[in-house]
């Protein structure tokens, strides 16, 4: 998963995306295929297979994605958001090993100290505070 994170940024930085791109190259393809793979992961484990157990180490690469491609898309900060929920939920209904851990939330406010956004500043500080 680490590898397609780091082409991912690689491919961004290369290309030059524009902005508005939603879909695509410039990172985003392989940004899909790291959520592919633990959402690959989810699907073994809810099958049954043992050894393949969706972690916080698994999350946080995803999330530490779409942190690498933030200054070229302006979404990469809400994905960055959606998996942290998600680890939140997954704790919440006692997946600990998907529990977030400070990394988590580092990278989701890096995410949004990266995109320039508008709203860069509220939802970071809004994150610091859940850290607390």
């Amino acid at each position: 998963m680490d590898a397609w994170s780091i082409f991912a940024a690689f491919n961004a930085k290369k290309s030059k995306p524009n902005k508005n791109q939603k879909t695509g190259g410039g990172g985003l393809y392989e940004a899909e295929q790291v959520e592919a793979i633990l959402k690959y992961m989810h699907d073994l484990h809810t099958a049954g297979v043992e050894n393949v157990v969706p972690n916080t180490v698994a999350y946080n690469t995803a999330i530490s994605t779409w942190t690498r491609l933030a200054p070229f898309y302006p979404d990469a900060p809400l994905k960055a958001e959606h998996l942290l929920r998600k680890m939140i939920s997954l704790r919440d209904k006692s997946h600990d090993e998907c529990a977030p851990d400070q990394l988590s939330f580092t990278k989701v406010i890096m995410s949004w100290a990266k995109s320039k956004n508008m709203t860069s500043g509220p939802r970071a500080l809004y994150w610091l505070n859940r850290l607390r």
